[in-house]
């Protein structure tokens, strides 16, 4: 009895907060902003990723191996 009483209560509150994402897109913007800010922390460190392997694949000019 009382696993059938989690079950059920686990499953409405999954079909509520499934039916409040569906129905807010307000509230579902708000759910999603975390993602989104954790992606923009990552850009300026991606930028500089980058940047420095486009300078390790420049050639060098004081190699004068030739």
């Amino acid at each position: 009895m009382g696993i059938n009483l989690i079950v059920v209560a686990v499953t409405l509150m999954l079909v509520g907060f499934s039916l409040v994402w569906l129905l807010s897109p307000r509230l579902r913007r708000w759910m999603e902003s975390p993602k989104y800010q954790v992606l923009s922390w990552d850009r300026p460190a991606r930028r500089e990723r980058t940047r420095q392997s486009e300078d390790d694949e420049q050639p060098s000019t004081t190699d004068r191996s030739s």
